[in-house]
């Protein structure tokens, strides 16, 4: 799994203490104030550090509170989203807009113990719960129905991947 921008980041902060502390000791004013006054000065120091550690935290969280707008305003994610299957394809309607994956441009379909996975591209598709589903029965007429599809239009491909 990829780890965040934020998580990323996070790593950043030990170095940045790191990168001020030994900025600091070659400062000769900095070692001449810690040879008078000792650890008294370097609560002056300390305070720029937290400076910097609040301004990381700040960026982390604005970036972290983008990607939440981001995300929360895309079409396919306003509310409550009905997919629909017919002879074009799955449809998938919200209260913002319908989309269609057409059964040729499907390139992978997989099925695990709990999901569909529809993928018309290596990072878009539709992640179906079988939980979604009424009853085990709907879930496997709609399992038939994905063989069936990509039957028709992939046929010299298998089926349905295997999860990875």
């Amino acid at each position: 799994m990829k780890a965040s921008l934020i998580h990323k980041l996070w790593k950043l902060v030990p170095l940045i203490f790191v990168f001020q502390g030994l900025r600091a000791w070659t400062n000769a004013e900095f070692r001449r104030n810690f040879a008078l006054s000792g650890w008294n000065s370097i609560v002056s120091q300390g305070a720029f550090f937290l400076e910097t550690l609040a301004l990381v935290v700040a960026l982390c969280v604005a970036l972290s509170w983008i990607r939440k707008v981001r995300f929360t305003k895309l079409s396919q994610l306003a509310g409550p989203l009905t997919l629909e299957t017919d002879d074009e394809g799955i449809s998938a309607t919200t209260a913002k807009g319908r989309t269609t994956i057409f059964w040729p441009a499907l390139r992978k379909i997989i099925e695990t113990e709990t999901h569909f996975f529809v993928l018309s591209a290596p990072k878009y598709g539709y992640i179906i719960p079988k939980r979604a589903f009424d009853s085990p029965a709907q879930c496997a007429e709609f399992g038939a129905l994905l063989k069936q599809k990509w039957a028709q239009h992939h046929p010299d491909v298998a089926p349905i991947a295997a999860p990875k």
